[in-house]
């Protein structure tokens, strides 16, 4: 049988089907009537299975706006924590604060929300290098920014089609790169950024913008010398061998 003559014969069973759809349909209410306790069994499993994915979503919905309580809150906290360190606070609550922003991250179900998360973790990270006091040491520095910017890479595998989030995100990993003076790749991801059309509508375009232009000053290493001592400390330099071999007698 050749291809035109099957196609025929499909033509011919539909234009008889649709000849005799009135007929079936007429005849509708009697075969349920005959046939009511399948009826039943069928309209019960649709049903079932609507209202068992109906329950589904509405779970995840539940414990997302569960999380979101919960990210609202570790978000004002860090807020306070970057208060309170500005005002000359000893603060020990960044690390615990990426912490908590993460486990909480990894509860959501919504890729949008839990992207948003790990951003704000990778700033905490950051934070508590800011606002640290004292010298770090630079095997720590680099450790804590490559810990940071393993949460923004993660954020950005989340994104999907936010470009906003996609766009703070590739910010996070740039800063992270000009913070351990990779210059060369922070001024490429910032310029991918500032550059990108679809980023022009947001505020992280301007951002980029922004930190390329500083980025030259950056770049420049300065050297500290030691402050030239005053005419009254050279004075007293000069009065300790006098007041030594006065101690002497």
């Amino acid at each position: 049988m050749d291809s035109e003559h099957r196609h025929e014969l499909k033509r011919n069973d539909l234009a008889l089907w649709l000849a005799e759809a009135p007929k079936h349909i007429k005849n509708t209410p009697a075969y349920l009537k005959t046939h009511w306790f399948e009826a039943i069994c069928v309209v019960l499993i649709i049903v079932g299975i609507g209202m068992w994915l109906f329950r589904d979503t509405q779970q995840i919905v539940v414990q997302d706006l569960a999380s979101q309580v919960k990210l609202t809150n570790l978000y004002q906290q860090q807020i306070m924590d970057k208060i309170a360190a500005a005002r000359g606070n000893e603060i020990a609550g960044f690390l615990n604060n990426a912490d908590d922003i993460t486990s909480v991250a990894d509860t959501v179900k919504l890729d949008s929300i839990a992207a948003l998360a790990l951003i704000k973790a990778g700033d905490a990270l950051r934070s508590d290098l800011h606002y640290k006091k004292g010298v770090i040491n630079e095997n720590n520095l680099k450790t804590q920014i490559a810990e940071a910017k393993g949460k923004y890479e993660a954020a950005l595998a989340k994104a999907g089609s936010d470009k906003t989030i996609e766009a703070l995100a590739k910010f996070g990993v740039a800063i992270c790169s000009e913070e351990v003076r990779d210059f060369d790749s922070a001024e490429a991801q910032y310029k991918d950024i500032a550059n990108n059309p679809e980023y022009k509508s947001n505020f992280v375009s301007k951002i980029a913008e922004q930190r390329l232009s500083l980025l030259a000053d950056a770049r420049v290493k300065y050297t500290f010398k030691k402050v030239a001592p005053t005419v009254k400390e050279n004075a007293k330099e000069a009065a300790k061998p006098a007041e030594a071999a006065a101690e002497k007698k």
